[in-house]
């Protein structure tokens, strides 16, 4: 994260005086910026926009990273086919004819990140039957292939795709009827395909201190950055490093198991590692004094992920 925000604060001097959204995206609709790096409402603005004519906006998928942590030293360290499994080669080096070698520092490792994870809804299971029923009816009319057209096409509606069908080429007569540009919209669809589909997609964390307001890593980072006009960039990672000392604590006050090795081994899973099996000890065993209900394990939700990758 020190990486991060130190890049950010490099980019300064080519955004906005008001880094917000408020100012950047308005700006780059007026044909006023160059580029931005942004959601999927801002090409949906497009018709309506200074941009609007064909040919005047491109769209590409995010860039990788040639470093990557390595999480043993927690240091930054050139991508290997090793430490990277997913990387590609993106320099070469030709040594003959047939022969070429990658360079040193050259595997990419992509990994795309759906901000914010999309939507979900949940009902309680200890509603009544016709209440978790009713609920799924309605989520699954809002998103259903007939009605959910209407939101993703809508160029005020901050739906972005997430049916197979609405990233399917073979529709893009949909988008055009709507107004948008053919081209930039399949260069759209594609980049959204490929990072849907990607074995590498990062996710938001999902552990449970991620709900709790203003603990967050996304919130500690945006503090930083902001901090850094008024202070300097070493007052802003020192404030940086004091916020995620304290997230960790947070953490193991909210998790039901506050050990070390398991909070480490729920993190890895959500990042897709392997962690060391580990089994907490026992709970004591009660003989007597304990009446039902006392004990909760759980709260049990259903969830339905309206904005998730439909099929069709």
């Amino acid at each position: 994260m020190h990486t991060v925000l130190q890049l950010l604060t490099k980019l300064q001097a080519y955004m906005p005086s008001e880094r917000t959204c408020s100012r950047a995206n308005p700006a780059f609709l007026a044909g006023k910026c160059l580029m931005t790096i942004d959601w999927g409402g801002v090409f949906k603005s497009t018709p309506n926009s200074n941009i609007s004519r064909p040919g005047m906006l491109g769209i590409a998928s995010l860039p990788g990273s040639t470093q990557i942590l390595d999480r043993t030293t927690l240091k930054l360290v050139n991508c290997t086919p090793a430490l990277c499994p997913m990387a590609q080669p993106y320099r070469t080096a030709r040594l003959a004819p047939n022969l070429t070698r990658t360079l040193p520092g050259a595997w990419v490792n992509t990994a795309p990140f759906p901000a914010f994870g999309g939507w979900t809804a949940g009902v309680s299971a200890t509603s009544p039957f016709d209440v978790q029923v009713i609920t799924l009816v309605f989520f699954a009319y809002l998103t259903g292939p007939d009605n959910s057209w209407a939101d993703v096409l809508n160029v005020s509606s901050s739906v972005d795709p997430f049916r197979q069908q609405h990233l399917d080429p073979a529709n893009i007569g949909r988008w055009t009827a709507a107004g948008y540009d053919r081209g930039t919209t399949l260069q759209y669809l594609s980049a959204l395909s490929m990072a849907m589909s990607s074995p590498n997609i990062a996710l938001d964390s999902r552990m449970a201190f991620d709900a709790r307001t203003g603990r967050s890593y996304r919130n500690f980072l945006e503090e930083a950055y902001l901090a850094v006009p008024s202070h300097n960039i070493t007052t802003a990672l020192l404030e940086l490093d004091a916020s995620l000392v304290q997230c960790e604590q947070d953490a193991r006050t909210l998790l039901p198991n506050s050990d070390p090795l398991e909070f480490r081994r729920q993190y890895g899973y959500l990042l897709g590692r392997a962690a060391p099996v580990y089994s907490p000890p026992p709970l004591p065993l009660v003989s007597s004094g304990m009446q039902d209900g006392d004990l909760v394990i759980s709260e049990a939700a259903i969830i339905i992920p309206p904005t998730g990758l439909f099929p069709g």
